[in-house]
């Protein structure tokens, strides 16, 4: 009888994600109307789970949001989504937050930071790493970015670079920064997506290169230099006309105090 429960709920769970998500594929292709909100709403009314409810509704507004249909996801935000969670117990407020955390972005990126402060480091981090990936992805369903064929990164923008620079402004993980200067940079080398003017190129590269410049090494990571390192290379390599100093390269790399860093920064670097 357990068993036969769980898996009741397991089903019915499965079921509104697959729901969310065809009504997401409507929505992109600009077949959804009037009436199938309206079911979804009195599906979610039914359901009775407010903490689902604004998870499904945030992922709804997404879809909107990839449509660049600004009116119907701001009017789904401030009907469905934004809502006070303080009724919650800490775990399904971080549950329901970090799900929730691109919609809220989009919609109010100083709200969403000033409700991230209220948890710990590790938490804000994580909501931090799940914008960024639905920044490269534009693909809402949590569930399902674990498939190779799902989470690709898509061309990225100019405001997609823009949003990207700011994650890297406020979070409390060199890592991130560090794999994030990877992904801008290999993208502005290759012109990937939206094609940027060499000057909307060089401007984001001298943001990049200041925010790194400002940010690492990073208090409670890695004191010395090499992500540091790492990314003013891969950001100079990737410049028009980028040239590499080679023995100022190797000298900084032999004053990180850790051969094992220093063979990864050698490694990497050697692409440049």
């Amino acid at each position: 009888q357990l068993l036969s429960s769980l898996s009741c709920v397991t089903a019915y769970g499965e079921s509104l994600n697959l729901y969310s998500h065809s009504l997401g594929i409507l929505i992109r292709s600009g077949l959804c109307e009037d009436e199938d909100i309206e079911q979804f709403k009195i599906l979610m009314d039914y359901d009775d789970s407010e903490g689902d409810s604004i998870v499904f509704w945030s992922r709804v507004a997404l879809e909107y949001y990839g449509i660049n249909d600004m009116d119907r996801f701001e009017k789904i935000m401030s009907g469905f989504v934004s809502k006070p969670l303080d009724n919650f117990s800490v775990y399904q407020r971080k549950r329901i937050l970090y799900q929730i955390s691109p919609a809220l972005y989009m919609s109010s990126k100083a709200l969403l930071y000033t409700r991230l402060e209220e948890f710990d480091t590790c938490f804000f981090n994580a909501c931090i790493e799940n914008i960024a990936q639905y920044v490269q992805t534009k693909y809402p369903y949590h569930e399902y970015t674990n498939s190779s064929s799902v989470e690709v990164q898509i061309p990225l923008e100019k405001k997609d670079y823009d949003q990207l620079l700011d994650l890297m402004e406020h979070t409390h993980d060199d890592g991130f920064i560090f794999n994030y200067t990877n992904i801008i940079t290999q993208s502005v080398k290759n012109n990937y997506g939206q094609k940027l003017s060499r000057e909307i190129q060089r401007v984001l590269l001298d943001n990049l290169e200041s925010l790194v410049t400002k940010r690492l090494p990073m208090p409670g990571g890695i004191q010395h230099n090499g992500y540091l390192i790492a990314c003013k290379t891969m950001i100079q390599g990737s410049r028009q006309n980028g040239t590499i100093d080679i023995d100022g390269l190797k000298a900084q790399i032999e004053a990180v105090p850790n051969i094992a860093d220093q063979a990864f920064i050698y490694a990497l670097t050697a692409n440049y």
